[in-house]
């Protein structure tokens, strides 16, 4: 890093998706810390960011493996996602006696693709919520409010949620790192986006459960 690097300055818009995600932000950090004349400007959402619009300079978002950003936004693949449909053990248990109903959270289409995973309807399950917004989506599952498709990195922090037996995760898709083309020939906006990049050598595997949920099966 040279002097002249320290020196960059300005804001930074970033956008980063509305879960946990301790590894990004630990990123951001490092930058910060290494570029202490930038200020960063965070927003966190499960929606999509219009980055032509200049609702943010940089995001990280979820993409289904079906789709691409447009083709005015510049962008890498950090790293592999899968779903599953999670439920709580004790809920499932009570199911089974017939003590309770075993029902499903469902997300708006606007808000959830289910991709490769079965419709809930085709397995029999009723709908009971609707819930937008994967965090609050997966503390209902935790409090034994039904089952859900979630990000699998995300449930497995909950060692009493489970994968719905007999329905494997399936990938969903892949986290992108994005940022509008216009936006190539600002010093600051490449530094942050290169900084982020390394990221993709080091994804977590527990994002990625599928090739687990395929083996299984085998």
């Amino acid at each position: 890093m040279t002097g002249k690097d320290t020196e960059l300055t300005g804001r930074i818009k970033l956008s980063l998706p509305a879960v946990p995600v301790t590894h990004i932000a630990e990123a951001v950090s490092e930058f910060a810390i290494e570029y202490p004349r930038i200020e960063m400007d965070i927003t966190v959402s499960d929606l999509p960011v219009d980055l032509a619009r200049r609702e943010a300079d940089i995001a990280v978002r979820g993409i289904p493996k079906h789709k691409r950003p447009p083709k005015d936004i510049v962008g890498i693949k950090l790293g592999r996602i899968s779903m599953g449909y999670y439920v709580h053990q004790e809920l499932l248990s009570e199911a089974a006696h017939g003590h309770r109903e075993l029902t499903c959270i469902r997300a708006s289409g606007r808000a959830l693709s289910l991709g490769d995973l079965p419709d809930p309807d085709s397995l029999g399950l009723k709908s009971r919520h609707l819930i937008d917004g994967i965090t609050p989506r997966m503390v209902a599952v935790t409090n034994k409010l039904g089952v859900a498709a979630l990000p699998c990195f995300l449930a497995k922090q909950r060692p009493e949620l489970i994968l719905l037996p007999g329905v494997p995760s399936a990938h969903w898709g892949f986290t992108w790192l994005l940022h509008h083309k216009d936006l190539r020939q600002s010093a600051r906006i490449r530094a942050l986006f290169q900084h982020l990049s390394a990221l993709e050598e080091k994804w977590p595997s527990a994002w990625d459960t599928s090739q687990d949920s395929e083996r299984t099966a085998a």
